[in-house]
């Protein structure tokens, strides 16, 4: 493991302002909190250019609620910047910084630029011989495919977010509209996947099984709308019967008072053992 350096820790937050830059700010803050190497925690206000100027702020005195409180703040708690570190002075400076106030552990918050800044930082005191930890702190969300406009994912993207995950269930539009109610468009879905991706952003896409109602045909559906997106990574989850959820009590009932018109189809498989149901719906399905 590497050496537990005993110094200061600074963080900053840059790029588009939103409350979860400040989320990860509060993070950072309550975690260095737990180390004794960790002297001091300060906050740089502007980003980098709050490096650069010497501006400074002690985190370590807030109150644990305010700290909490920043979870749930809009904007950048700390300010923000777009400022590139283009020249050898500037990085040099902010190295010179860094030794006046023993900054042992840096951690930016921000998108794709400031994940630039920090591996530039963390080269250039490799260089001059200050021993330090710089860390860089995207962020990921789980979000609906159609309730973002463009101009949002854009914005998260730049200011941080490098993923997302997306619920689509189904790649059978019959079963999104008449089964799950999810009003998702899988041809719009199909085309924020591609976007989403042009954007450097990575894709968790979740797919379900053993639907009620739902037939051999449309499974295969999910598995053939899957192979047509650009998806990072995927998770395939089947449904089981477990006593108490709804699942059983429309298997039990007949009906369900939150979800007017449910039904099993006459092909639908009863199973409380998820994995038995998995096998067999990967031996009868997907043979």
């Amino acid at each position: 493991m590497p050496e537990e350096l005993v110094g200061n820790v600074l963080v900053g937050q840059s790029g588009g302002p939103t409350a979860v830059v400040n989320a990860s700010l509060a993070g950072v803050v309550a975690e260095a909190l737990n180390y004794a190497s960790i002297e001091e925690i300060y906050g740089s206000l502007n980003g980098v250019l709050g490096i650069l100027n010497e501006d400074f702020i002690d985190l370590a005195a807030e109150s644990q609620q305010a700290i909490r409180g920043l979870r749930h703040t809009p904007g950048a708690a700390l300010g923000t910047c777009r400022f590139k570190l283009k020249k050898p002075s500037d990085l040099d400076r902010v190295i010179q910084v860094f030794k006046a106030h023993n900054i042992r552990y840096f951690f930016y918050i921000g998108g794709n630029d400031s994940q630039d800044t920090a591996d530039k930082i963390s080269k250039h005191a490799a260089a001059q011989g200050h021993e330090m930890r710089v860390i860089g702190i995207p962020w990921g969300a789980m979000c609906r495919a159609d309730g973002i406009s463009r101009a949002g994912w854009g914005e998260m993207a730049r200011s941080g977010c490098f993923g997302v995950k997306l619920g689509f269930e189904s790649g059978s539009q019959w079963v999104i509209d008449n089964i799950l109610g999810k009003k998702l468009d899988l041809n719009a879905a199909r085309d924020l996947t591609f976007f989403l991706r042009s954007l450097g952003m990575s894709v968790h896409g979740t797919f379900t099984y053993g639907l009620p109602g739902e037939t051999v045909e449309q499974r295969r559906a999910t598995k053939e709308y899957m192979g047509t997106l650009p998806l990072t990574s995927f998770q395939e989850t089947t449904i089981a019967e477990l006593d108490g959820t709804p699942i059983h009590t429309l298997r039990e009932k007949g009906e369900l008072k939150a979800y007017p018109g449910a039904h099993f189809g006459d092909n639908a498989q009863q199973e409380q053992d998820v994995n038995r149901k998995r096998g067999r719906i990967a031996a009868e399905d997907f043979p």
